[in-house]
């Protein structure tokens, strides 16, 4: 019973140490993570629930792209999509901005 005991000790030390490594670089990742891409903040959103469905539309936000804090609003919402793959990443980005309507 003894035995048992001590090697229950070392593994509930192992574990508290495996858990404070894992917490120490939940804050590394998180500091380099601010480094690399900034702060991390939730933009304010600027793209529209619906894509713009009229050509008006669509020169409206055109428009608004060529002031930099919108137009960085814009990239930091569409980096946030969920999308793994590049490819689907780009087609779900096209989706939000034109409408098929507008495409055509």
């Amino acid at each position: 019973m003894n035995k048992l005991d001590q090697k229950l000790d070392i593994l509930i030390n192992k574990l508290d140490r495996n858990t404070a490594e894992i917490v120490a670089h939940r804050s590394e990742i998180g500091s380099i993570k601010a480094k690399v891409c900034g702060e991390i903040r939730k933009p304010k959103v600027v793209l529209p629930c619906q894509p713009p469905t009229t050509i008006e539309e669509l020169d409206h936000f055109e428009h608004n792209l060529q002031e930099e804090s919108f137009f960085k609003n814009v990239i930091a919402e569409l980096m946030m999509s969920g999308e793994k793959a590049f490819d689907k990443w780009i087609r779900s980005s096209w989706r939000t901005i034109v409408s098929d309507e507008v495409a055509r």
